[in-house]
């Protein structure tokens, strides 16, 4: 799906976007969207609702090395 996105940026005349850069973007969303399910239970929602979309997230996290951003 990244790599459709990226095409259609391409393909509709944004040139400077590098996969690279895309790629560091969506990294960073993942970091951020782990506090969505952190708002969700704040917010009282049951651990039934947030717990899943923390799990997936935390897994996307890994999976995508996200905290390798985050070293100096």
């Amino acid at each position: 799906m990244l790599r459709r996105y990226h095409e259609g940026l391409q393909s509709h005349g944004v040139a400077s976007y590098s996969w690279d850069d895309l790629l560091t973007d969506y990294k960073v969303l993942l970091t951020y969207m782990l506090f969505y399910p952190v708002w969700d239970q704040t917010d009282g929602a049951s651990k039934d609702y947030w717990w899943p979309k923390m799990q997936c997230l935390i897994r996307a996290y890994q999976d995508w090395e996200c905290a390798a951003l985050w070293r100096a």
